[in-house]
């Protein structure tokens, strides 16, 4: 099975995990117990990764607060400012949209041109909050948030940055927002981990969503998950070390992968979305002029795993309102999916899929 879902969920590397079978099995200490060395070692463990994470970002290790992943740094920002006037776009993860549906008085979302991406034209000082994430998690089209204080320079600025985090240099201070979320799982660590970068002297209103001890400064209740947080450090770590080298060895197969398929099939039968703007190295979104599309979805994932819009979006039955936000017809986001290559992709592999995805488009036609 050949897997280019990357952007649903990473492979953890084995490095990662080799990090954190220490703390599952003999370190196992709280990090809150303060009287013996298991719980020493356990609080070591824990701020030694928010460092790795904070250097990954080139933030302050004291400016990160550890979670359960984006999604839950995303409600904690949104549902804490208790902003009445809130910017954001129609391409936000739903974890974005939904809190702000449900907690905004006040809502305006940017339109995103053909290519994917915002455009804000005017200045506005009576916006307080602003939440654009930094790459999408479908198109893979990257954002120029770092031009959002410029047009609303009163507001608070958030960003999801679950999908860029270890796939493209990110400099949290260049790129001036006051809050970012991240998720583990998006650069080779595991599920349910992440964190809430909080800029240094921002005037922070953040509540906890959850009420017990004082866990991560009093702001997300509950004993850490020593073993998660550890790997999400590593993970951090080796994105650090590797991304240069990562970003042009995926964006390598990537190329190979979009010219194979090209030419296999030829332009008149496939479109390709994001690609005019800034794109993260690994994600290609395209739709296919093929028959009937559940056949091909069903042939392809015998031995290809990918995604037909967003992992998350898959649960509810929807169509792409990314795709619809940029204005595609609905027939090509019916029959549109995300490619999305990592780190242990190889090139067999990339041509392998592309001789699987040609096999199911042209079984998807049997039997019209």
């Amino acid at each position: 099975m050949i897997y280019l879902d990357n952007h649903a969920t990473t492979k953890i590397d084995p490095l990662v995990l080799s990090e954190m079978m220490p703390y599952l099995t003999e370190l196992y200490g709280n990090p809150s117990s303060r009287y013996h060395s298991f719980g020493w070692e356990a609080e070591r463990a824990v701020e030694n990764a928010r460092e790795q994470v904070a250097k990954l970002i080139n933030a302050d290790p004291h400016e990160i607060i550890f979670t359960s992943g984006a999604t839950e740094s995303n409600n904690m920002v949104i549902k804490c400012t208790k902003s009445s006037n809130i910017v954001t776009t129609y391409i936000e993860h739903s974890s974005i949209l939904k809190p702000i549906a449900a907690f905004a008085d006040h809502v305006i979302k940017l339109n995103v041109g053909y290519d994917g991406v915002f455009t804000v034209c005017y200045c506005d000082r009576e916006i307080d909050f602003v939440s654009v994430m930094l790459a999408n998690n479908e198109t893979g089209v990257i954002q120029p948030i770092s031009n959002l204080k410029e047009s609303f320079p009163n507001a608070k600025i958030h960003s999801d940055m679950a999908q860029a985090l270890g796939k493209i240099p990110i400099n949290i201070k260049d790129l001036d927002v006051d809050y970012a979320s991240f998720s583990g799982h998006k650069l080779y660590g595991p599920k349910g981990v992440g964190a809430l970068y909080i800029k240094d002297g921002t005037d922070n209103c953040i509540f906890p969503l959850l009420h017990g001890g004082g866990h991560e400064k009093g702001l997300r209740a509950g004993t850490q998950n020593v073993p998660s947080i550890v790997g999400f450090g590593k993970a951090c770590e080796l994105a650090k070390q590797r991304l240069d080298s990562d970003y042009w060895y995926i964006k390598t197969l990537k190329h190979q992968f979009y010219n194979c398929l090209l030419f296999r099939l030829g332009g008149d039968l496939i479109k390709f979305y994001g690609e005019s703007a800034p794109n993260l190295p690994g994600c290609l979104c395209f739709s296919l002029k093929c028959g009937n599309m559940d056949v091909f979805l069903t042939e392809l994932g015998k031995n290809v795993a990918i995604s037909s819009g967003s992992a998350c979006l898959s649960l509810s039955g929807s169509t792409s309102y990314v795709l619809t936000a940029m204005q595609i017809p609905e027939e090509e986001i019916k029959k549109s999916i995300r490619v999305s290559i990592g780190r242990f992709n190889t090139e067999s592999e990339i041509l392998e899929a592309v001789d699987y995805i040609v096999d199911a488009f042209n079984k998807s036609f049997e039997g019209e």
